[in-house]
C-alpha cells in the first residue's frame, strides 16, 4: 500500500492487482464532481465508522469501477441546494479501481463523501462520521449508484 498527502488528507491506495493478487487501488485525483444524472441522492449514516473503506456498486450489486470519490468538509451542507454550499471545501478525492473499491485515510470528524460517475448517473452524497472510539464500527461502506431517469 502507498500513501500520499494531498492538502489536509492522507490518501492510501494499493498497488495494481496485476502486481499484488487480490488487491485493488484508489487513485488520487484532483478531478471535480461529475454531474450527470437528474437527481442528487443523500445518505446520512448516524453510525460512526473507523475509516472510509468500501465498494461502489450499481443497483444490481455489480461493482462500478472508475467512480470518483470526493471528501468534503461541512457535511451539514448536504441539506442545502448545491448553489448555497459556499462554506464547503473539497479535501481530496480518488477514483475507484475496476472492482469499485476505495480506501481513504482522513482524520476523525464528519465529512461528505460524494460519489459520481457522470454520463447519466445520479450523484450520491454520504454523510460519514469518523471516530477512533472502540465503539465505532469497522464495517465497510457499500454505496449504490443509480442511473438517472
Amino acid at each position: 500500500m502507498r500513501c500520499r498527502v494531498i492538502g489536509t488528507a492522507i490518501f492510501c491506495f494499493f498497488l495494481p492487482s496485476s502486481l499484488v493478487p487480490g488487491c485493488c487501488q484508489c487513485v488520487p485525483t484532483f478531478e471535480k464532481t461529475r454531474w450527470g444524472g437528474n437527481m442528487a441522492i443523500e445518505i446520512d449514516d448516524h453510525k460512526p465508522v473507523r475509516g472510509v473503506d468500501g465498494i461502489v456498486q450499481d443497483e444490481s450489486g455489480n461493482p462500478v469501477g472508475g467512480t470518483l470519490v470526493e471528501v468534503y468538509d461541512h457535511p451539514e451542507n448536504l441539506h442545502r441546494i448545491r448553489s448555497e454550499r459556499t462554506e464547503q471545501h473539497r479535501i481530496g478525492g480518488c477514483v475507484t479501481d475496476e472492482s469499485g473499491r476505495f480506501l481513504l485515510k482522513v482524520p476523525r470528524g464528519e465529512y461528505e463523501l460524494r460519489f459520481s460517475q457522470g454520463s447519466g448517473w445520479d450523484v450520491t452524497s454520504y454523510w460519514v462520521r469518523i471516530r477512533t472510539s472502540p465503539f465505532a464500527s469497522r464495517r465497510r461502506l457499500v454505496v449504490s449508484l443509480k442511473l438517472g431517469t
